[in-house]
This record gives C-alpha cells, structure tokens and sequence, in this order.
C-alpha cells in the first residue's frame, strides 16, 4: 500500500521465510524477508541478518533478484546497497521520492547462502538489530531498522529462522546458533522470546535523527 508520510501510528514487522527449512551439506538455499502486515509507515529498510560461518557462506546475488518488489513498488527512484562481512550480510533499500512511504505487506529481499561440508547441525539465521562497525575505519553500522523521513520507526518485531543440516550420517544434532546477548544494542524495551523453535525479537529504539546511505 502507497501513501503519503505521516506519523507513525502502529509497529513494523519482518520476517524470514521459510521459518524453518531443512538442507543438504553443500546445498545452496534461500531465505525470504517479508514485511508480513502491514504497520506504520516507512520508506527505508535496513536488514542484517548473521549467520554461522563455519555452518554457512552468504551467496551474492544481482539486485534483481535479491531486492524483493515491496520498496521499489513505492516509487521508481530507490536506492539499494549490500555488503557481507564474515558473519553477517545487511541489505539496504530507501526510496528516493519526495514524502512517499509504504505500509507493507510484500517482499523486501531474498538472501542465499551456501552450506559448508559439515555433519548435520541445526543452527539459526538471526536479524541483528545493532551491529558495529565494518572493518577497520570504517564508520558504517549495520542494524536491522525501518525508517521513515530519516526517523527510525519502531517498535519492530522480528521473526528469524531455523536451518537444518543433513550431512553424510543423515541425522541433525543442534549446533551453534546466532543469537544476539542482551546488553550488545543500543535498544530500549528489548525483548526476546522462542516458541515452537524459532525465537523472536521485539525492540524499541529511541526515536532520533538517521541517514541511510
């Protein structure tokens, strides 16, 4: 849905799907991230999500497939951006009109990764909601954020997912999973809660000034 920005009136929600999948050891897969409902209003969408890497490589891939139609459906004039460290991989799309803004729902981005030649594990992907920095000097930080008019907009509500491993012997035992420790973000109201196998994150940010470059 397309409209004009205004104030926020409810939370943002993201998701990754499928929530749980099972794979083969060398097997590429991936992973969607939904804006599931529509929320408050935003014209700008930062995903970080961390991996395991001695379970899982991050697969680059052309813009075109990985940035989902949800933010370029706003407007014709949308930047976009990614980078992938050794444990991480944050997608950036913005739109570049004048006070036009989304509320979901739709498709944000697509993500790959490749699974190493490992026994079976069971291990997680996980949005980071701050992470600092990218490499040496470099002033960049990667969080996963909706913003709207340069202001973040929050609460947001992530949904991460699990990732099953078959290696050789067939059967998975659980490995080391992505988590994100309470105290690491500069967040407000931090909540985190599992059911059924796939946890959850529910945060507050202090409403200020941001840029997305």
């Amino acid at each position: 849905m397309l409209l004009c920005a205004g104030p926020s009136a409810s939370d943002v929600y993201i998701s990754m799907v499928p929530a749980a999948q099972t794979v083969l050891a060398g097997q590429e897969f991936d992973v969607e991230l939904w804006v599931p409902q529509a929320g408050s209003e935003f014209n700008a969408i930062s995903a970080t999500v961390g991996y395991d890497t001695t379970l899982l490589a991050s697969v680059a891939m052309p813009r075109a497939f990985q940035e989902g139609p949800l933010l370029p459906s706003g407007c014709g004039n949308a930047f976009y951006t990614t980078r992938t460290d050794t444990s991480r991989v944050n997608v950036i799309s913005s739109l570049l009109c004048n006070q036009v803004s989304l509320t979901g729902p739709g498709l944000a981005f697509r993500l790959r990764f490749r699974v190493k030649n490992v026994p079976s594990q069971i291990t997680a992907l996980a949005f980071i909601p701050y992470a600092c920095c990218w490499g040496s000097g470099d002033a960049y930080t990667d969080e996963t954020a909706f913003y709207n008019a340069g202001f973040y907009v929050t609460p947001i509500h992530m949904e991460n997912a699990i990732v099953t491993i078959l290696g050789p012997a067939g059967v998975a035992s659980v490995g080391r999973a992505v988590s994100a420790p309470d105290g690491v973000y500069d967040v407000q109201g931090r909540r985190v809660e599992a059911a059924g196998g796939r946890s959850g994150v529910t945060f507050t940010r202090q409403r200020k000034r941001t840029e997305v470059r």
